[in-house]
């Protein structure tokens, strides 16, 4: 249902913002994975532990986000010969990054408490089947690709979510 170009568009955001996500994770999950069983045997629980992991990842996003607006017309002036659509879609992959920071600090905590199996499922078949029904639904002219976009982007939100609930 898709052109070339569109699969081309909706592979870019996430392989982009995939490949940035090392620079803005820095290692949290091995962190996590590390010293969350120890506090849990320590006896401390809600340690704030989490928190202040999401919110040194999320630190690192803004500034990155930071040194992306500052210079955002070098960066653009350098890459737009090689990928015309980085002006369009830059604030889609940046918004990916964001989301696939926090889905991945949450998958490393359900890890680290020995609950993965739900996350695994959510990740693994979840994403691709929604997004299989969301592309059906553009196949059928309910909304525009850029909306199929967002609404694949807003599949990652709820992705988050549903992590929390569980």
């Amino acid at each position: 249902f898709l052109d070339v170009d569109q699969i081309g568009a909706l592979r870019f955001i996430q392989n982009s913002a995939s490949l940035l996500l090392p620079v803005v994770h820095l290692g949290i999950s091995s962190a996590i994975l590390r010293f969350q069983p120890i506090l849990e045997q320590a006896g401390v629980k809600r340690s704030g532990f989490i928190p202040l992991m999401t919110g040194c990842s999320t630190f690192i996003y803004l500034v990155l986000l930071l040194g992306y607006l500052l210079f955002k017309e070098e960066l653009h002036s350098h890459l737009v010969d090689q990928v015309p659509e980085i002006d369009q879609y830059a604030g889609l992959i940046l918004l990916m990054l964001f989301l696939l920071n926090i889905t991945r600090i949450l998958e490393t905590y359900s890890r680290s408490l020995l609950k993965a199996v739900f996350v695994n499922a959510l990740k693994d078949t979840g994403i691709r089947l929604f997004t299989a029904l969301l592309v059906l639904g553009y196949a059928t002219g309910w909304y525009n690709f850029y909306e199929l976009l967002l609404y694949i982007t807003l599949l990652y939100v709820f992705n988050i979510g549903l992590i929390l609930i569980n």
